[in-house]
């Protein structure tokens, strides 16, 4: 206890397959993933002040300003170490649970991974080779309550949305909705041509929005961007 300080962080044994249920299962679900370690709440909220995830976060954001590795294999190694002495599993656990909520994002064989639903996310975490490989970087996407809710509100009206005001969650139902209207825009314009009929401004425009809400650097900037396009 005088050497691994923070090995008491850890009070049960951490499955490794809690890291596909973590990419897999529904917001409302993960807290009950691993619940010994605090990952989320019950309306699926990371939460960041947990001991475990506060260390590993901390971590990751440490070595982005210092310019450390943060690949997982020298994570896994770090926190294997004294103070902490915890088993493989623990880190990847929780550097999943981070990027679920969009806290981290991952580089993998060369392409950078934002989207936890994506199936070469899972690829990337599932086993451990590629694990080891694969790059955590740290993501500032810190929405504050407001936002969220004003975000939330703004999708039922154009959507219909009935999700949660998680970051992540919101993130997701912009890209998947925009993406249907840019879709829906680009079938129109289709038509149209043929018809040889013309198209208003209007039209080029709205898919330019949709690029520049769906290609935003981040969860946070992605929001942002759509309560900023929301009245046009």
């Amino acid at each position: 206890p005088h050497i691994y300080t923070k090995f008491d962080f850890v009070t049960q044994q951490v499955n490794e397959k809690s890291i596909v249920k973590l990419l897999s299962q529904p917001t409302p679900n993960l807290h009950h993933i691993e619940s010994h370690l605090s990952l989320f709440d019950e309306a699926g909220n990371i939460q960041l002040h947990s001991p475990v995830l506060n260390e590993v976060l901390t971590e990751v954001k440490g070595r982005a300003q210092s310019g450390k590795e943060s690949d997982g294999r020298s994570l896994i190694e770090h926190f294997r170490k004294a103070p902490y002495g915890w088993d493989g599993n623990v880190t990847r656990v929780a550097l999943s649970a981070l990027f679920r909520s969009s806290d981290i994002s991952i580089k993998f064989e060369g392409k950078d991974f934002q989207n936890y639903t994506q199936r070469a996310v899972q690829d990337a975490l599932r086993t451990l080779t590629n694990f080891n490989k694969t790059e955590f970087i740290y993501q500032d996407t810190s929405l504050p309550l407001q936002e969220r809710i004003e975000a939330k509100k703004k999708l039922d009206i154009l959507f219909s949305y009935k999700g949660t005001d998680t970051a992540n969650e919101l993130s997701n139902a912009i890209v998947q909705n925009i993406r249907e209207l840019a879709n829906e825009n680009k079938n129109i314009a289709v038509h149209c041509q043929y018809a040889q009929l013309p198209l208003k401004d209007d039209y080029k425009r709205l898919r330019q929005l949709c690029e520049e809400i769906t290609e935003s650097a981040n969860v946070a900037s992605r929001v942002r961007a759509f309560l900023e396009h929301y009245g046009e």
